[in-house]
């Protein structure tokens, strides 16, 4: 390009007679600050804020075309028209086995490599781990959470192998596969993120004290179809971060006997408007369990939907906040005993809600202690649901106000 013009106006861009370069436009109260690379080319329209006309050219031969994020455009081969470079960037996958990343590397050469794989990423591109079965990548952990791999811009990693964790530390720096800070992304895939088989379940520490597979604290984060297995206390870790989707995913593995109560599926720490939903929580080939599927800690206007669990030690759903909804759920309590105790089935009613206008309606649970527990707050609502061979009672409201509670419908 062979030149560089600034304008400051729309109209006075248009009426230039340079129809080549790089034009700036700049304090047109009408339309945002930009720059506009004049591009050949045939243009149906011009929106005249995004493309621009040319008084001297037809749109036939090119317009002023603003770049940027959202904005860049790329002529493809052919006769295609131009189109924008936004979602071509989502088309690019990257594979980690390209950057290295592969069974027979070392852990710790793995962890280098993974990182230098999202480095080279362009935002919003896919970053893809092929299958491995019957192997698995194996990532250095040992460092603890600082050191491993985070996603740092809006990606979607495609975990189709499985990648395995070496070390699981629990403290101020607590181990973890994979971290993510950026907002929109999402991870998915038919892989699996795997614990190396220490399993913690004692109930003190901070909330990110806790050793977990993969650690979340963006909003919009979306994660579908992975399986999370030898969960060293958390699978899933939601530290923050609203409109977090969790569908389609697997957690397994956890202590072989009933012990402490801080053993989770997935975790949510002061979160809002999350959707989990078509998840499954399942013991291992070694009858290891979560204690609890979901915790929600100071979560609003979430819905637990559609989740099945088999033989949790306490519970499916264990859920403070507001206005939060369990609904479809399927609770299958433990045949006999809770592994390590002579309590019947599990421990616990398998839905507790601390709040007020939390709802459980269109659930079924069958050989737990209890269905639904309400505590605290006021408004629960426990309508519609299905609660089969109780160990203890079916349904337990304890709140001093029972303002808009309503129990209706329940078997």
């Amino acid at each position: 390009m062979s030149t560089n013009n600034t304008y400051f106006s729309r109209a006075a861009l248009k009426a230039s007679a340079v129809a080549e370069g790089t034009a700036f436009l700049v304090q047109d109260a009408a339309i945002a600050d930009g720059a506009f690379f004049w591009s050949p080319g045939s243009f149906g329209a011009a929106d005249e804020i995004n493309v621009i006309a040319s008084n001297h050219a037809p749109l036939s031969d090119g317009a002023w075309v603003r770049q940027g994020a959202d904005t860049l455009s790329f002529d493809p081969p052919g006769s295609a028209p131009r189109r924008s470079l936004a979602p071509k960037i989502e088309e690019i996958e990257v594979s980690l086995a390209d950057h290295g990343v592969s069974p027979g590397a070392s852990p710790e050469e793995n962890l280098a490599r993974f990182k230098a794989a999202i480095a080279a990423c362009p935002v919003g591109a896919r970053l893809r781990l092929p299958p491995t079965a019957p192997l698995t990548v194996k990532l250095d952990t040992s460092g603890g959470a600082s050191t491993m791999p985070v996603i740092d811009k809006r990606l979607h990693l495609v975990i189709d192998g499985d990648l395995e964790a070496t070390h699981s530390l629990a403290g101020a720096n607590a181990s973890c596969l994979l971290v993510n800070e950026a907002e929109g992304t999402t991870v998915s895939g038919t892989g699996t993120l795997i614990g190396n088989g220490d399993i913690r379940d004692t109930n003190a520490g901070e909330e990110g004290e806790h050793p977990c597979l993969l650690r979340n604290s963006a909003a919009n984060f979306t994660c579908t179809g992975v399986t999370f297995a030898k969960i060293p206390q958390i699978g899933l870790h939601l530290s923050g971060g609203n409109r977090a989707v969790v569908d389609g995913c697997k957690f397994t593995g956890g202590p072989v006997v009933y012990g402490d109560t801080a053993h989770f599926g997935i975790r949510a720490a002061g979160c809002s408007q999350l959707v989990i939903t078509g998840n499954r929580f399942y013991p291992d080939a070694n009858r290891g369990m979560q204690v609890q599927g979901i915790l929600l800690s100071g979560c609003s206007e979430s819905v637990i939907s559609h989740n099945v669990a088999t033989h949790p030690y306490e519970k499916l759903v264990y859920a403070y906040g507001d206005r939060n909804i369990a609904i479809g759920n399927t609770v299958v309590g433990n045949p006999g005993s809770v592994p390590g105790t002579n309590i019947a089935g599990s421990i616990t009613a398998v839905i507790r809600f601390h709040g007020s206008d939390n709802r459980v309606s269109n659930n079924l649970t069958i050989n737990c202690a209890g269905g639904a527990q309400m505590m605290d707050g006021k408004g629960a609502q426990v309508t519609d649901n299905c609660f089969l061979a109780c160990g203890q009672g079916a349904i337990s409201i304890y709140q001093a106000n029972l303002s808009g509670t309503r129990v209706a419908g329940n078997h």
